[in-house]
């Protein structure tokens, strides 16, 4: 599991598993899962992460699918 954030874009990518992207799925505006071609998702990409991460910007990890996630320190700055 890796998470990238591009500052500039204001997009944090948390990437699940490794796989090839085969669908993509708006959640809503923010929020866009891929999945793999057995319907896995293997990623997951936040929009406006600052602000739709901002309840978050103390802790320093989340949990997805029953796995710790280490936040980037650098996320809403």
């Amino acid at each position: 599991m890796k998470i990238t954030y591009d500052k500039f874009a204001d997009a944090l990518y948390i990437y699940l598993k490794k796989g090839k992207v085969f669908s993509t799925k708006e959640i809503n505006d923010n929020f866009i899962a891929d999945f793999d071609a057995k319907n896995n998702i293997i990623g997951l990409e936040i929009l406006e992460a600052s602000k739709n991460l901002s309840d978050l910007k103390k802790r320093a990890s989340i949990m997805i699918g029953g796995k710790e996630l280490k936040l980037p320190a650098f996320i809403g700055k």
